[in-house]
């Protein structure tokens, strides 16, 4: 029994320490690597801009740390790095654009997970390239082929470039994109002569190159030039002065111009080689009379000249303005439309030198109407059978005058109509009988545009003349200062209406309305004080009397001598005044010029002056009693 006690006790201590035994060592479990995470950002092919990406993945069974590779290729990528958590921020180590690929092996106290490479990913690294430098053509290059090699610096981080080109100095079309070369090959559209401007804009995927339109180059693809238009002088055109300046279109290509000018097209010389404008100030070879001048250019560059450009020519006139030739001391005499020619022998218009008809009147539309052209052409008839030039002398109201002249339009259609009519009925020009223009209206400004303007039309070759019946000058005020001294230049020679000096005032009787004293107050005005040439200062004599101190009447010198009563011891043909019965019986007294007041202007006016006018043929007498005559032979003139 105690033996089995024992026993008992024995089994119960081994047993004991078997379970403790045990305690101090547990069983081992089965133990492995974890597996493999997935990478969560950034997503695969993104885009970054920023040298700090954060990489990040999800958690792996088992793993207690992970390993971070990168590198320019799964294969190729390097460990960067530990942690513990599920994220690593990495530093790319380069500013270059770049891919990059990576992943993560996790791992724990049993080893890595295995096979993870394979799950790699990318992200791509980039920043916007710089511009490119045009090298080829280079800027301002002349082409003459039509295929075009483009050629430009490699940048770079690009990993294209987009091709702009155009015809404007910043073109903003392209012609070629995402062109992986440095090169590239344009054929030029057009088969004549332009400037192309281009430039590339590198791009990757971090964006586009800005600014590049600075880089912009030129080239020109060039032909020989075609030929230009000749503008101005229009064909046909006159031109006056000492200089034309010829004006063409301008020509693409051409990089300059020859010139050609002569008589005909076929004559023509160079007057001006490698003009580089579009205009020419060409002097042209003087001459006495006008001439038309033909002209073309020739464009040209360095692949030749434009071809036949002489069918390209037009022509101008050049005109040559100048005074007609003078005439010694005129005779001038009006003869008015109400006048008879029968009634005055030829002795009469031998005696004068020029013949004015009075008159074309202006009407409302800026042309004339001449008064009676039967008598008007046969005044033309006789005048010119006795060689006494004729000239038209023009009139109106002052409304038409001053509607005329306020627009260049109205002048230039009286003055076309009146060189129409000297033309029609070759005469030798114009008399402008305005009373009168004023410095109250601005008629003296429109009379000087008017004077200047027809003068150029009438001189043109010297051919014909032009005279203006003025004030006499006696006076101050709108109308005398309404002759600017700028006419005298224009006009060839002033009929000074030196007469109608009178009044109506009651008891002013025996005043003179046409004085010898006056012809010298009037001439010393417009010739002294003025400055009027003395050859073109006429003194102007009436040819009839006038009344004073009473309502005015007007009696014709020849009437004078056969109707009135002499006053004093002269007789009527010597004296300046008479005494005239009308047909009721009552009688006045009249005042005029006779043959010795005649005589003794037309002596003072051959010492100051340039000649004399006489108001009008149809008042004087003829034969020895003729105030023209008077006048002619105290010239020393003879028939």
């Amino acid at each position: 029994m105690k033996k089995l006690v024992l026993f008992a006790a024995l089994f119960m201590f081994l047993f004991s320490l078997f379970f403790i035994g045990c305690k101090k060592n547990p069983p081992v479990e089965n133990k492995k690597p974890p597996t493999c995470s997935s990478n969560a950002a950034p997503v695969n092919n993104t885009n970054v801009s920023t040298t700090s990406v954060t990489l990040s993945w999800t958690a792996a069974t088992g793993a207690t740390s992970y390993d971070v590779f990168v590198g320019g290729s799964a294969a190729s990528a390097t460990k960067v790095g530990n942690v513990t958590t599920t994220s690593y921020n990495y530093t790319i180590p380069s500013t270059a654009n770049a891919t990059y690929y990576w992943y993560v092996v996790p791992k724990n106290a049993d080893g890595s997970a295995t096979g993870c490479s394979s799950s790699a990913t990318s992200f791509v690294f980039g920043t916007a390239p710089g511009c490119a430098r045009n090298i080829e053509p280079a800027n301002g290059t002349n082409l003459t082929t039509k295929t075009i090699t483009l050629k430009w610096s490699k940048v770079a981080n690009s990993s294209g470039y987009d091709v702009y080109l155009g015809t404007t100095s910043t073109p903003t079309a392209t012609i070629a994109t995402k062109v992986t070369d440095t090169v590239f090959t344009y054929t030029v559209p057009a088969n004549y002569t332009t400037t192309y401007y281009w430039y590339v804009v590198p791009k990757n995927t971090g964006g586009a190159g800005t600014g590049c339109t600075s880089s912009v180059t030129a080239f020109t693809y060039l032909t020989a030039p075609t030929n230009a238009t000749n503008i101005s002088p229009a064909n046909g055109e006159a031109v006056t002065g000492t200089i034309a300046n010829l004006k063409w279109s301008k020509v693409n290509g051409a990089s300059s111009y020859d010139v050609y000018a002569g008589e005909t097209a076929a004559t023509a010389i160079s007057v001006g080689s490698n003009v580089t404008d579009t205009v020419f100030a060409y002097t042209p070879p003087s001459a006495e009379l006008s001439k038309t001048i033909y002209w073309y250019v020739v464009p040209k560059n360095n692949l030749g000249s434009a071809t036949n450009s002489q069918a390209t020519a037009t022509s101008f006139v050049k005109l040559v303005i100048k005074a007609p030739a003078t005439i010694d001391f005129p005779v001038i005499g009006y003869f008015p439309s109400y006048r008879s020619v029968s009634e005055y022998p030829d002795a009469t218009f031998k005696m004068t030198d020029i013949v004015a008809y009075a008159f074309a009147s202006l009407t409302s539309t800026s042309t004339v109407s001449i008064a009676s052209p039967t008598v008007f052409t046969a005044v033309i008839a006789k005048a010119k059978a006795n060689g006494a030039k004729v000239l038209l002398a023009i009139n109106g109201t002052q409304a038409n005058f001053a509607a005329m002249g306020q627009s260049a339009a109205g002048r230039t259609t009286l003055v076309k109509d009146l060189m129409a009519k000297v033309r029609q009925y070759d005469i030798d020009g114009i008399d402008l009988d305005y009373e009168y223009p004023r410095t109250t209206d601005g008629t003296d400004t429109m009379f000087a545009l008017l004077a200047r303007q027809l003068s150029d039309s009438l001189h043109v070759d010297g051919k014909y003349y032009l005279s203006a019946a003025i004030t006499a000058g006696k006076y101050a005020g709108s109308i005398r200062d309404g002759i600017k001294t700028e006419v005298f230049n224009y006009i060839d020679f002033f009929n000074v209406m030196v007469y109608d000096d009178f009044s109506t005032t009651s008891g002013e009787d025996y005043r003179q309305h046409s004085p010898y004293a006056m012809a010298v107050t009037c001439m010393n005005y417009w010739i002294n004080t003025r400055g009027m040439p003395k050859s073109k200062c006429i003194l102007g004599i009436p040819a009839y009397g006038r009344n004073s101190g009473a309502a005015q009447i007007s009696t014709s010198y020849k009437t004078i001598l056969t109707s009135g009563t002499q006053l004093g011891p002269s007789p009527l043909n010597l004296s300046d005044s008479a005494i005239i019965t009308k047909a009721d019986n009552t009688t006045f007294k009249t005042y005029y010029n006779g043959i010795a007041t005649v005589k003794q202007k037309t002596d003072y006016a051959k010492q100051v002056a340039g000649g004399v006018m006489f108001w009008e043929i149809g008042h004087d007498a003829v034969g020895d009693n003729s105030l023209i005559k008077a006048a002619f032979d105290q010239l020393g003139r003879s028939l």
